[in-house]
């Protein structure tokens, strides 16, 4: 009878070990993809999110926009005034970028690293930018209306579904 009860108690333990083995895989598949689901959430609230404020951001950018213009008038006596126009508005599009896809954060790329430049920053181990001038503000100021423009259109196209 000794023999038997070891038998049994063999078979029980090894079926238990391999629950055992079965729950620590099941908790590790649960953890991926509990991982996928928190991850899937983050990406969906940050395009709502990204939806909801942009609308905003690109009334302020047309805004400074404006303002820009109204100061180029007279660019020797605004230049301090129109720089800090355009660090505004590289801030809104640093915000704008994490809203957009595509071609339009390329553009708005683009159009941050050439307010850098307009505004005296320069990246690690490149050559110092020119001096700010009239043309350049012209420059910055047609590509910021083109990039209005822009955004319009991709705004269009969230609101239609794309």
């Amino acid at each position: 009878m000794g023999n038997a009860e070891t038998s049994l108690c063999q078979s029980v333990l090894s079926l238990c070990g391999y629950r055992t083995a079965t729950a620590e895989w099941a908790s590790i598949a649960a953890l991926f993809i509990s991982a996928y689901v928190a991850f899937t959430v983050w990406r969906v609230r940050e395009q709502i999110l990204g939806r909801v404020r942009l609308p905003v951001l690109m009334s302020g950018i047309e805004k400074n926009s404006k303002t820009i213009a109204g100061l180029m008038g007279n660019y020797d006596i605004n230049k301090d005034a129109i720089s800090l126009e355009m660090t505004v508005c590289q801030t809104r599009l640093n915000l704008i970028k994490q809203s957009v896809k595509g071609r339009s954060k390329s553009s708005i790329r683009s159009l941050i690293r050439e307010i850098r430049q307009y505004r005296g920053e320069r990246n690690w181990l490149s050559k110092k930018p020119p001096p700010a001038s009239q043309g350049a503000a012209w420059h910055l100021y047609e590509r910021l209306n083109g990039l209005i423009e822009e955004l319009k259109h991709f705004q269009d196209d969230q609101r239609f579904g794309g």
